[in-house]
């Protein structure tokens, strides 16, 4: 199946999800940011792993992607990577009347401007992709044939060996990935699938860290806590004392179920590897998920302080580019723990706090208008204890009823402290 990763300015989204939704029809794999990106995730990383990992660069030019950074990086990247490597493809197509860059002044693109056929632009966008994925094909299995070929004239039982294992080492990384990637994509929508594919998986890699970090993810959302505080453990006894993203996931996954077990002893557990995690290896959701912690354990005004060190921490990176959804976490935080602190606050601190928090993610606008029940879904209960009493704030309520939803712009390097 072709891989696909889409380039384009966040202005094109609504275009963007309806030719993802298309090419996911034609049986082609697609990576979006607006459904792929993952919360807490450095974007930069994320970006550059994924256009790594794909045959083919949708570039979407329009007026807006002429001016988006975030574009033009990305297209550079695809491009950097052909002339290293041949891969991936860069494959452009307008849609809307922009001018051309010299990338693609150069080179045939497909028409997606207004005035086209929108479905007969799309089937000659698959045929490209599918004629040009075959070429990909062969070119790989005659780079790998070359390989093979060399090992077996330097030492044939050896090498044969060595490569029929990096071989199934390979295979068992790719089933790996596209497994996780579609677990991950179900796990909110479609538990279900979720829970299935991560029990096969465990099944059939039950000694594998990265197998039960995911296996113990999906428990914990389906609120099996000590299963996956179980899974989590064997996971970090696997890794020992390694460094590297598995051991901070898995850290991460044990704390955060522990606190949702909520036993003194495992609060108390959480609590140090939020810390562990914090000095060890600066991990950013640890910032946030201590402050949460705190107001859990009823202390509002330690969750603050925490609050306050996490927002220093996520508001670096941002003002360096790299936004952080993390952040409008913070802002909620900060604005329940100052509520609920018993301390005197200025009013209009917290309703900056709820500005920034709806600037970064504007679903919290949502949960604040249908109540404090909402926040589960928001990912963090600890909130919603003191969700009721910061909406009693005449200043938070003189802003909800006079927010424009329609202005709002989350996400965007634009959210300034106030």
């Amino acid at each position: 199946m072709p891989k696909v990763f889409i380039s384009h300015s966040s202005k094109d989204t609504d275009f963007c999800l309806r030719l993802q939704r298309s090419l996911h029809d034609a049986d082609v794999e697609v990576w979006l940011d607006a459904t792929d990106l993952r919360q807490g995730q450095a974007i930069e990383t994320a970006i550059r792993k994924a256009i790594a990992t794909r045959d083919f660069v949708v570039v979407v030019l329009s007026q807006h992607s002429a001016q988006s950074p975030w574009a033009h990086f990305e297209v550079g990247l695809a491009t950097s990577n052909r002339l290293s490597a041949g891969e991936p493809r860069v494959l452009p197509l307008v849609i809307d009347d922009v001018a051309l860059p010299i990338y693609v002044a150069a080179t045939r693109f497909v028409d997606f401007r207004p005035t086209t056929d929108y479905d007969a632009a799309v089937a000659e966008l698959v045929r490209n992709i599918v004629a040009t994925h075959a070429s990909i094909l062969r070119d790989r299995r005659r780079r790998h044939a070359i390989k093979g070929g060399l090992a077996l004239a330097l030492a044939l039982p050896t090498l044969l060996a060595g490569w029929l294992y990096w071989q199934s080492r390979e295979d068992r990384r790719d089933e790996l990935s596209v497994t996780k990637s579609r677990i991950w994509d179900q796990v909110h929508t479609h538990r279900a699938v979720a829970r299935d594919l991560s029990e096969r998986l465990f099944m059939k890699y039950p000694d594998d860290p990265e197998v039960l970090r995911v296996r113990g993810w999906v428990l914990h959302f389906d609120h099996r806590s000590n299963d996956a505080i179980s899974l989590f453990s064997r996971g970090l006894d696997l890794v020992g004392d390694k460094e590297g993203q598995t051991a901070q996931n898995l850290s991460l996954g044990k704390a955060n179920a522990l606190v949702a077990e909520g036993s003194p002893s495992g609060l108390k557990e959480a609590r140090e590897l939020y810390s562990m995690l914090i000095k060890r290896w600066r991990y950013e959701n640890a910032f946030t998920n201590i402050g949460m912690l705190s107001l859990k354990e009823g202390l509002p005004a330690q969750a603050a302080t925490e609050f306050e060190e996490a927002r220093t921490v996520l508001t670096a990176q941002h003002q360096q580019g790299q936004v952080n959804p993390a952040l409008a976490y913070v802002h909620t935080g900060l604005a329940v723990a100052q509520a609920t602190s018993g301390q005197p606050v200025e009013e209009q601190k917290l309703v900056n706090h709820l500005k920034q928090a709806v600037c970064y993610q504007r679903a919290v606008l949502l949960f604040l208008i249908l109540g404090e029940q909402s926040i589960g879904y928001f990912g963090y209960l600890e909130l919603a204890s003191g969700w009721a009493k910061l909406k009693q704030n005449a200043a938070v309520r003189d802003w909800l009823r006079t927010v424009d939803l329609a202005q709002l712009k989350p996400g965007q390097v634009s959210c300034t402290e106030q």
